[in-house]
């Protein structure tokens, strides 16, 4: 098909079409600056004019001022003859003096204004030396002071002032003219300025707009056209490629489809050219005579050219003429010819030539290809003889509805030598046999014939001329059974040449299977790749979440400092923020761990300690761990163990109670009403005693189609945006490997509506014989001790210096949160970055303890470690592990004195250096814990009795705010149900009259929702009281007891607010169901000076704008469970007072039609997770 030809920019080069887009917007963008630099130079000039004249206004009066005030202190002299009063005078003569100094230069470019200026400091003059002068002289004198006094009251020199002022006013008139002028000129150039910059901006969006849409027209069109072409070239359809001529980068891209294209179809028409060959030939093979074989072949050749008709004629060499032997799709009496002589026709004529004839078009008249339903004439005809090794054995003539392709010549050229070849085959073996039946007739014939001469002996004897007329007759047959049997051995020599095409025949095909079993092995040697590449993936994983780790490690420790504010320059938001920062980073690595159990699993990585597991205490410390949870939400949960169940397992109990675990996590999440139990019985595995773990729930079940994909990673019941139930889908993926992993099966059998059961069969005896530890470093750590490339000089002297603490971590950001948490407590620190830099250090400097990391990029730790235990001037330095492996066993048995798998927390780095003996003792820290239950209160005490901790006890929420307004504390235990005040009262109350210290809220109960998202406005430290409720406990009080704070630094005080003027006090409500989300938006909106409601589902969304009038927006979160933020914002527009309510949707999809879904539901607009804050700000100024 004809192509446009392409223009000179399409030509070009990606890199010179977008070298000239991105030319012309500078152009456009230098050209618009060099202009409004210019409209800014003459604005600054008319506003220096503008500051002269006012200037020169101020100097001007200030100049009339100083000669009034010159002569009010004369006249008061002249009156009273008190010197005193000449001190103005005098004080005015200097001042006019300077001031009509300053005036001269600015007024020295105005013509006009100076002359005026000269004029009053000529009049000035005069009044100064023929008033002032003389009056001053007769005043001094007793006897003239009459004069003065008389020449005042007559208003001498009153004149001259008067001029003065005259002039001055006149001055001023004319810079207040210049002043309206300038200002004009300089509004004039501000105006010309906007209209610049809007020009400007105008023509950069339109230049950007023209060249987003010219690359797509000249690139993102073609390469999506061509892109389109992939699917269709790989089917093997045949498509038009598109810009072939032009000369860039998408030009030559077309022309290499077009390759791929003509490759491809050259490929599939020789595949199906060799694949209809050996059909057709294989069809032959079991033809054991002319008729069948000809039979066969025509079949088979109309067949595969899609022939209406055909004919195969067979060359019989005796009569030396082609006879008609075969036919296909023929009508009654249509062979008008069944036999030929060579060059007699067409197919004479193919035989004499030996080639391939088609005769197209077909003559009127010609036969026609007839079916039920009609005849036509055909398109063409194929003469073609049946040739090989020079010897022509038929021809076959076949009529064709349409022309023949490329392929189907190839196909008839290949078959026609072939079958020519097998069909010399198949007439010699059949002249061969009616040979050898001719040859034994004619034996047996002879042996009776030589029993009747013996019979007949006598008779012969006695007729001599008799016998020796049937000896001659006897002697002719003799020759003739030579003849025969000379002819038998000729009939031999054609056996063995059709033996040998045979064997040829055989070579073919033995060729045929060895290509068949090379593409077997091809396929076996793919199979295989791609289970090394499925291995290959799931090991990439088990690494990467080791390295993923790594700057874990930075953010959870520097967010942990941030929350425990040490340096006491945080407010309480700022921390509640840091700690939140903190807890997400802990989820991350809890997703991570969930990754690297599924990737260890699948990568063959995942480790067995086996050990006995007594199935009773097992099952029973679930039932406690899981009883407070059944007890709020209203379900039933029971353990029951049959009696002939297996007491006692050979297994890995932490990977059994991570399975039963995860199990019944799932079952309370999705059961709202009924009962769960955890069921233990007997079963087998096989022939091998088992025990079966079952967890039936009467929950929402599981739909029968997605059964078979429940323990398939990341497979969700519903991901849809009205989701009910969070998680990430590993957690029967997990249970599903590790099952595996002990041997076992996993089974389940469920009923949507009505609950599900999930059953773990275990054998007795573990499978395995020894506890299985295998373990993986991430890439780049080396867990063997590997060799070092030099060798290290002995021990000398001793190291010298102060004792320093050396850290060994090849991560410079890491290494460097390790050295400052030491370096505030005090400690002296030294690092190195590679294994061999560490041991040089060690040589030179004494050392205290080392933070030693293993995977370093020259040396291995371990060999570190070793060389470290190995130098008698370092062996007694204790030496901590800190490394993203798993491998604490054998840092044991080198010499380490503990082991950190990353990533670490800040604590466990104190812990750490404690440990390597560079602990410094913590300041006794106060602790107020306010609760009215006594037991509960001496059970917390007990908890925190081995923490460097005063607890001081306050049994009811009045004790509680007393001892905060008088006493300082470091930290505050609280818990919400307080007998004497109202829930959360205490906390609101407490934050009201005092500084509120770091808060843990420590619950009997388990809180509604409503209840922590209230408490999340004082702390994100919420523990309920259950089976691992005191190690959550302590390590929450962590955060504030083992704080290493700088002394002496008082509390910095909470930064002010910085509100937007047009959102004070604007109330918005932000719809979501994530706590942490809510948080972090409430703390930032507030902060901007807007107040904050908050709803955690549609349902109470609706409830909060039915309860508040005030509400002038509305943050809504998409994906929420029960009703998601598309089914709210449709319910908000339902009723007329909302309808005009702006609502800014929220969602984490971010996916293409998204913000039209949102638009068409009646959202106002919409913002994508994560949250651009400013982003959000601009859209609040927009619709609040």
């Amino acid at each position: 098909m004809s192509q446009e030809k392409p223009g000179w920019f399409e030509s070009l080069a990606v890199r010179g079409k977008l070298g000239a887009v991105f030319g012309v917007q500078l152009a456009v963008l230098s050209l618009g600056t060099a202009a409004v630099l210019a409209a800014l130079t003459q604005m600054r000039e008319a506003r220096r004019w503008t500051d002269h004249t006012h200037n020169v206004i101020e100097q001007i009066e200030a100049m009339r001022g100083e000669a009034v005030e010159q002569q009010a202190g004369l006249r008061g002299y002249i009156i009273t003859s008190d010197r005193r009063f000449l001190e103005p005078y005098r004080y005015g003569v200097v001042e006019f003096e300077n001031i009509s100094q300053r005036l001269g230069v600015l007024v020295r470019d105005n013509p006009a204004q100076y002359e005026r200026y000269s004029r009053v400091l000529a009049l000035m003059g005069e009044w100064q030396t023929d008033v002032a002068a003389r009056d001053i002289a007769y005043t001094e004198n007793p006897a003239t002071h009459h004069l003065a006094v008389e020449a005042t009251i007559g208003g001498g020199g009153q004149r001259r002032i008067d001029a003065i002022k005259r002039l001055c006013e006149e001055m001023i008139r004319e810079e207040r003219r210049l002043l309206v002028s300038r200002s004009g000129t300089m509004e004039r150039v501000e105006s010309l300025l906007l209209s610049l910059i809007v020009g400007l901006m105008l023509a950069g969006w339109f230049t950007g707009a023209y060249a987003v849409a010219l690359v797509n027209r000249v690139l993102g069109t073609p390469l999506s056209r061509l892109a389109d072409l992939v699917p269709r070239l790989i089917t093997g359809e045949s498509v038009d490629v598109p810009y072939l001529e032009r000369r860039d980068e998408v030009g030559t891209l077309a022309r290499a489809f077009e390759r791929l294209r003509d490759s491809s179809a050259e490929q599939r028409r020789a595949d199906w050219v060799r694949e209809q060959a050996a059909r057709v030939l294989g069809a032959l093979q079991h033809c054991d005579s002319d008729a069948t074989f000809s039979d066969t072949l025509i079949n088979r050749l109309c067949g595969v050219l899609e022939g209406g008709y055909g004919l195969a004629y067979r060359w019989n060499e005796q009569s030396a003429v082609l006879e008609w032997c075969a036919g296909f799709g023929l009508p009654d009496a249509s062979v008008t010819r069944r036999r030929f002589r060579l060059g007699e026709g067409m197919i004479g004529q193919s035989m004499v030539e030996r080639r391939i004839i088609e005769m197209m078009p077909v003559p009127a008249g010609y036969l026609q290809i007839v079916s039920g339903l009609g005849a036509a004439a055909p398109a063409s005809v194929l003469f073609a003889p049946l040739t090989a090794r020079g010897e022509t054995v038929g021809v076959v003539e076949i009529g064709m509805l349409k022309p023949m392709t490329t392929a189907q010549r190839e196909l008839l050229e290949q078959v026609i030598v072939t079958s020519a070849l097998a069909w010399h085959s198949v007439s010699r073996s059949v002249r061969t046999s009616e040979l050898l039946e001719e040859s034994r007739g004619m034996t047996d014939e002879l042996q009776s014939q030589q029993e009747s001469l013996r019979a007949q002996g006598e008779e012969l004897r006695s007729a001599n001329e008799a016998l020796r007329g049937r000896g001659e007759q006897l002697e002719e047959q003799g020759r003739r059974l030579r003849a025969s049997e000379e002819e038998l051995r000729a009939q031999a020599e054609e056996l063995l040449i059709t033996n040998s095409a045979l064997e040829e025949k055989t070579g073919a095909l033995r060729m045929r299977q060895d290509e068949l079993e090379a593409a077997r092995i091809d396929l076996e040697r793919k199979a295989s790749d791609l289970e090394q590449a499925s291995h290959y993936k799931s090991e990439f994983l088990a690494n990467m979440s080791h390295e993923l780790r790594t700057p874990l490690n930075s953010m959870l420790i520097l967010s942990k400092m941030l929350a425990d504010n040490s340096d006491g320059n945080l407010d309480a938001e700022q921390v509640e923020s840091a700690r939140i920062m903190h807890d997400s980073g802990r989820s991350l690595l809890s997703l991570i761990n969930d990754i690297l159990d599924l990737s260890k699993v699948e990568a063959g990585k995942m480790g067995v300690a086996l050990e006995t597991v007594n199935v009773s205490t097992s099952l029973n410390a679930l039932l406690q761990r899981f009883r407070p949870l059944a007890g709020e939400r209203g379900l039933k949960f029971t353990v029951r163990i049959e009696p002939d169940a297996t007491r006692e397992l050979e297994t890995d109990g932490a990977r059994l109670a991570q399975i039963l675990s995860n199990l019944l996590s799932n079952a309370f999440k999705f059961t709202h009403e009924g009962e769960i139990e955890l069921l233990a019985e007997k079963a087998q595995l096989g022939a091998v005693p088992a025990v079966a773990l079952s967890v039936r729930d009467t929950g929402i079940g599981i739909p029968a189609g997605k059964l078979d994909r429940v323990f398939q990673a990341f497979e969700q019941a519903d991901s849809s945006t009205s989701r009910r139930y969070g998680g990430t889908g590993l957690g029967l993926s997990i249970v599903s490997g590790m099952t595996t992993l002990l041997g076992g099966q996993v089974k389940v059998r469920s009923e949507e509506g009505k609950g599900s059961t999930f059953t773990i069969v275990l054998p007795e005896r573990s499978p395995q014989s020894q506890t299985a530890t295998t373990t993986a470093g991430p890439p780049g750590v080396d867990t063997g001790a590997a060799p070092s490339l030099i060798a290290e000089p002995e021990p000398g002297e001793p190291p010298t210096g102060t004792p320093a603490l050396l850290i060994v971590e090849d991560d410079r950001a890491f290494a460097k949160v390790l050295a400052d948490i030491a370096t505030r407590r005090g400690l002296d620190v030294v690092t190195a970055h590679t294994g061999r830099d560490a041991l040089a250090l060690a040589r030179k400097r004494k050392l205290f303890g080392v933070l030693l990391d293993i995977g370093l990029p020259d040396i291995s730790g371990w060999e570190v470690l070793e060389r470290l235990k190995a130098n008698p001037f370092t062996a007694g330095v204790p030496v901590h592990v800190v490394s993203g492996g798993d491998d604490s066993d054998r840092g044991k048995e080198l010499g380490a004195v503990g082991f950190l798998r990353k990533p670490v927390d800040r604590e466990a780095v104190v812990q750490a250096l404690e440990r390597v003996g560079a602990g410094n003792a913590p300041r006794r820290r106060r602790l107020l814990l306010v609760d009215h239950d006594p037991a509960s209160r001496a059970d917390i005490v007990a908890l925190l009795s081995a923490e460097n901790a005063s607890i001081v006890e306050a049994g009811s929420a009045a004790d509680g705010l007393a001892h905060l307004q008088a006493e300082n504390f470091d930290g505050l235990i609280v818990d919400p149900d307080l007998a004497d005040m109202p829930n959360f009262e205490f906390l609101a109350q407490a934050s009201d009259r005092a500084t509120l210290p770091p808060v843990v809220i420590y619950s009997r109960r388990e809180l509604t929702p409503d209840e922590s998202l209230r408490l999340r406005e004082y702390t994100g430290s919420i523990v309920i009281h259950g089976a691992r409720s005191p190690e959550r406990l302590i390590d929450e009080v962590h955060l504030f007891l083992h704080a290493i704070e700088r002394p002496g630094k008082p509390p910095a005080a909470p930064e002010p607010r910085t509100p937007g003027a047009d959102l004070t006090g604007k109330t918005v409500l932000v719809v979501d169901d994530d706590m942490r989300n809510v948080f972090a938006l409430s703390k930032t909106l507030r902060m901007r000076g807007l107040n904050v409601v908050m709803a955690q589902d549609g349902h109470k969304a609706l409830a909060q704008l039915e309860a508040r009038s005030d509400i002038d927006i509305v943050l809504m979160d998409i994906m929420m469970p029960g009703m998601d933020g598309y089914e709210t914002i449709r319910r908000i527009r339902s009723a007329a007072q909302w309808q005009r309510l702006p609502i800014i949707a929220v969602t984490a999809k971010a996916m293409k039609g998204d913000r039209e879904k949102c638009i068409e539901a009646g959202a106002n607009d919409y913002c994508a997770k994560p949250i651009d804050i400013d982003q959000l700000v601009s859209l609040l100024r927009v619709w609040a």
